[in-house]
């Protein structure tokens, strides 16, 4: 007794230092969450304001090319810098993740591209080549470019929404989770304290309930060597059938052999067992045993409910249910007809004779 008292105080203590590493590695966990939730944010950011400034210098240079002003050219080299400076920082923030490093490197060139498809149109307006300027912004190129970028934009500001997403659900979980796990360490010593007073007061009840719960252990023991025996022994008289049904020369020595261990296996049972021909359309007597077996007899398929549904039918007898034309005599028992299937294929009948309920 006193054994077990010093391990339930023993078991409070470690509960409260376990308590305690959770609450610990919560913590620490849920401040991992949030700075990843304050990248995600912060990588948005960026990731707008590279879009913004692309955007800005193309409206620019179109500008330009629309009103041949130079006004609209002074700040698209600025901008065009801003842009690459923006790829800079981007790749800076994710490099630690693989996720958001897949969608940077198929953005960055694109970027890049359009960046250089930029700086050209630039150079021949700065040239005066306003025409060639303006056939190169009409281009197949200039359009894939940017429906390019805006796919590849949607998908990574998809992907980080999804990751903000995610880290603030963790948050929320880990949040619910260190308050659960308070609340469990403020009341878990109280609850041991408890549970030691109550195995104190327990301890002697057990010892009675042992003594019961052995007594009937013992009887239940007792009922299964007797079932264990019946088993043994119908599993030697399945092997002797099993040895003499290899030896068989024939059906008919099979059919014998059958009977005569079916009249053991179930001696207060009656059937009958068919075999399918080699035409597939009918159903030969190999065995019949019992007081109430049928004759045995032949008969086609669409004589047996069981064969015509593909699986057992039972019969509730002949006032409740549709017989078997097969099953009719005799007519005081009941007759259930279970097919024999291998590999999805229908080799015998199984048929058995129960007295009317």
């Amino acid at each position: 007794m006193p054994r077990k008292v010093l391990t339930g105080f023993l078991l409070a203590f470690l509960s409260l230092i376990f308590i305690s590493v959770i609450s610990y590695r919560s913590l620490m966990h849920s401040t991992e969450t949030e700075a990843r939730v304050k990248q995600s944010y912060v990588v948005l950011e960026h990731l707008g304001n590279l879009m913004v400034n692309l955007a800005d210098a193309e409206t620019r240079q179109r500008g330009f090319l629309l009103t041949e002003e130079k006004n609209y050219l002074n700040n698209v080299a600025s901008t065009m810098q801003e842009v690459e400076q923006e790829l800079v920082e981007l790749r800076s923030l994710t490099v630690e993740n693989p996720r958001q490093q897949k969608w940077l490197e198929t953005l960055r060139p694109l970027v890049q591209g359009r960046l250089a498809f930029l700086g050209e149109t630039l150079r021949l307006s700065r040239a005066g080549e306003i025409a060639a300027a303006r056939e190169l912004i009409r281009s197949p190129k200039s359009i894939s470019f940017t429906e390019e970028i805006r796919t590849v934009f949607a998908e990574a500001k998809a992907e980080e929404n999804a990751l903000l997403i995610q880290g603030e659900a963790e948050s929320r979980t880990i949040s619910r989770r260190t308050v659960t796990v308070l609340l469990i360490g403020s009341s878990a010593g109280t609850l041991m304290l408890l549970g030691v007073h109550w195995l104190l007061l327990r301890l002697m009840g057990e010892r009675q309930k042992t003594q019961e719960a052995l007594q009937e252990t013992n009887e239940s023991l007792n009922e299964s060597l007797g079932a264990l025996a019946s088993t043994t022994g119908e599993i030697r008289l399945l092997g002797e059938m099993g040895d003499l049904l290899q030896s068989c020369q024939n059906a008919e020595e099979a059919g014998e052999v059958i009977s005569r261990y079916m009249v053991r296996l179930f001696p207060n049972g009656s059937g009958a067992l068919y075999l399918m021909n080699n035409s597939h359309d009918l159903m030969q007597g190999l065995a019949v045993w019992g007081d109430a077996a049928p004759p045995r007899h032949d008969f086609g398929l669409d004589d047996c409910w069981a064969l015509r549904r593909g699986r057992a039918y039972l019969d509730a007898g002949f006032d409740q249910s549709v017989v078997c034309r097969h099953c009719r005599p005799p007519a005081h028992s009941n007759c259930d007809c279970i097919p024999l299937v291998a590999q999805h294929e229908t080799l015998g009948l199984l048929q058995q004779m129960n007295p009317p309920t």
